[in-house]
């Protein structure tokens, strides 16, 4: 017999969905889409060699903390990412934010910019590094490991 598939959407544009199958039970993360508009950030990435569009997102309709490849959108082009969801427990005192380095894009985006991100998969947790050299090899890694898995796409 054939598999079904159901498509959820909530409110904070997620959509879940889930394979049935008779032989067993699949279920599997479909796409999660979700929207932010860009803010200015206190160049922190930019100054490690990773900068980032640091977005707008309400707390309720964003990823769970993490770090994740993504599918990235805004000005009407498409784009590959890495992207830090949470605190910045290597910098104390600093805020949970939502941030995307952009692969191979070196371009100024303007504040307001509406971002639209897909997640494609979590990477790792929100870790905290007892140098910012450990930080920074770890982002290497990181940025490696979204660029891996996008080229699969």
């Amino acid at each position: 017999m054939k598999a079904r598939e159901w498509s959820i959407q909530t409110a904070a544009s997620v959509v879940i969905s889930i394979e049935l199958e008779f032989i067993g039970l699949h279920v599997s993360m479909g796409t999660m889409k979700f929207t932010g508009k860009k803010v200015p950030g206190d160049g922190r990435g930019k100054g490690l060699g990773f900068p980032t569009l640091n977005l707008s997102v309400e707390e309720k309709e964003r990823p769970e903390e993490g770090i994740y490849a993504v599918k990235v959108s805004f000005d009407g082009r498409d784009f590959k990412g890495a992207m830090h969801v949470g605190p910045r427990p290597t910098f104390e005192g600093t805020s949970a934010t939502v941030e995307i380095h952009v692969l191979d894009f070196n371009e100024e985006v303007a504040e307001g910019t509406l971002v639209e991100f897909e997640v494609v998969k979590k990477l790792r947790e929100v870790l905290k590094f007892d140098s910012v050299e450990e930080l920074v090899k770890q982002i290497q890694l990181d940025v490696e490991q979204a660029k891996d898995i996008m080229s699969a796409l």
